[in-house]
């Protein structure tokens, strides 16, 4: 969602991109079929919660994304650097999307199920802190809840690369302490006691899986095709929420199955992969962050139509999820990827040129 993965090969891990596609794709269809299902006439609509688990094959893959490419970081000044890269491939699309969200509430707030909330809860949302609104903890773009967990993570991380402790036993350490913290999170409570939650362990999931790869020490193929299927099977088979503390175990061990599996299979599945597939992977981002605004959007034109048939809401999915994953690609074009270009021009401008 967030990077390209070197696998310490050298070449960038397609089957990743092609997972991560597919997570942004859950999420998304996942949200649609909410939508439907308490407008569908004939309740053939379900409400698929296997969906939810994209968010936990991002954790992983954000994991394993960072071991793999932190790597390639300047020998000075790791800690800097790779902060410095994280916030400027999140922080930019963010910001303009939760700022436009801002707008869209305040214009016309009848499209919108939730009010923007109190002052700090709209600062909050842009510092990727969780702060209590209208009953819950999710910020202005609800799908920053999940980006304050990559954000506390990218920290974890830069202060083991400033400290220059192992990352593998600081992380195990530190993320550990996080989730354990969770005993302390209860309804109501305070905003910043969110961050304690055991689904970090996904984030340390993928880590040791990063390890694995960089040390070349994945499974054979078969193996890693058992771990593809079966993981995948189980994510898609998940009918109900997951407690907290049932997630990262329920959820986040098939999600790892399913990224070892993939990265296992990088060497035969590299050149049969579609360009389309590649292509959504790099505009996941986008994908995920965008659908947030547009799904409301459609929801104003599903109101109107009344869905009698299964084949009619089939249809209403599929023509919403193209227009989710249009306007996705759009935001990439004109706005994340000119953000991209733009800050890896200023880092090739400082570079001094030697003679």
């Amino acid at each position: 969602m967030l990077n390209k993965v070197e696998g310490g090969f050298g070449k960038t891990l397609l089957t990743v991109q092609a997972l991560r596609a597919i997570a942004a794709a859950m999420v998304v269809l996942h949200h649609l079929l909410t939508v439907i299902k308490q407008h569908s006439s004939h309740g053939t609509a379900g409400q698929w919660m296997g969906g939810t688990t994209g968010v936990d094959l991002f954790f992983v893959i954000s994991g394993l994304v960072m071991v793999t490419s932190s790597s390639g970081l300047a020998t000075k000044h790791k800690a800097r650097t790779f902060l410095l890269r994280r916030i400027e491939r999140i922080v930019p699309p963010y910001w303009v999307l939760t700022t436009i969200k801002v707008l869209l509430v305040l214009t016309i707030p009848a499209v919108f199920m939730k009010g923007l909330g109190s002052h700090w809860h709209i600062a909050a949302s842009y510092l990727f802190l969780p702060a209590f609104n209208d009953g819950d903890y999710f910020p202005v773009l609800l799908a920053g809840w999940t980006l304050t967990f990559e954000m506390l993570f990218y920290f974890l991380f830069a202060a083991a690369l400033a400290l220059s402790w192992p990352l593998i036993g600081f992380l195990s350490v530190t993320i550990c302490l996080v989730a354990a913290g969770g005993v302390f999170v209860h309804p109501g409570g305070p905003g910043l006691v969110r961050l304690f939650d055991p689904i970090v362990l996904e984030f340390l999931y993928g880590v040791l899986l990063g390890y694995v790869v960089k040390a070349k020490r994945l499974p054979q193929r078969s193996i890693c095709l058992v771990l593809l299927i079966g993981g995948g099977a189980t994510l898609m088979c998940l009918a109900s929420h997951q407690s907290m503390w049932a997630r990262p175990f329920a959820c986040g061990l098939p999600a790892f199955a399913v990224v070892a599996g993939a990265v296992g299979l990088e060497g035969y599945a590299r050149d049969r992969l579609p360009l389309w597939l590649l292509e959504l992977g790099d505009s996941s981002y986008s994908l995920y962050l965008t659908h947030g605004l547009v799904i409301p959007v459609l929801f104003v034109f599903i109101t109107r139509i009344r869905l009698t048939t299964p084949l009619e809401t089939v249809g209403s999915v599929a023509l919403e999820m193209f227009v989710c994953i249009a306007v996705g690609e759009l935001f990439y074009r004109l706005v994340e990827l000119r953000i991209i270009r733009f800050f890896r021009g200023r880092r090739r401008a400082a570079v001094p040129v030697v003679a």
